[in-house]
């Protein structure tokens, strides 16, 4: 949470002096750091971002995932063997596609915990099945 600077600047505009003046002035420049040093921290966790590729290996390892920093997919990988089992590769390619999802919402939920200073990543871990969650627990290093 970021302090608001004009907070308790008078109510009351009437007969304010210079001084008063000055101390608006003071809390506006301080406003404009804040918002300069925000901004600075978002543009470092895009560029952080920007290198993101998230990697979804379905459980039968038949099939990879990748995603872009975008979270679209840029490459899917099925292992020729998949080949002689054509009923199941929608599914192993689901699976991977949900791993990589899962993946990318980890990851960006740890720019948005170095961004905003609050645990996003709790929020993406509450949010997501249980079973998923348990299953990527086991399967994926947490940074």
């Amino acid at each position: 949470m970021v302090d608001n600077p004009l907070a308790g600047f008078g109510k009351d505009n009437r007969g304010r002096s210079l001084e008063d003046a000055d101390e608006l002035r003071r809390a506006l420049g301080k406003m404009l750091d804040q918002a300069n040093a925000t901004l600075k921290a978002f543009e470092d966790a895009r560029a952080e971002t920007g290198a993101l590729v998230a990697e979804g290996r379905s459980e039968d390892g038949l099939v990879l995932v990748v995603l872009d920093d975008d979270g679209s997919v840029s490459r899917v990988d099925i292992d020729d063997s998949a080949m002689g089992h054509p009923a199941s590769i929608g599914r192993s390619v689901l699976d991977a596609i949900h791993r990589a999802q899962a993946e990318h919402a980890r990851q960006m939920a740890a720019m948005a915990d170095k961004l905003a200073g609050m645990d996003v990543m709790k929020m993406v871990d509450d949010a997501m099945p249980e079973e998923m969650r348990e299953r990527f627990k086991r399967e994926q290093p947490r940074w």
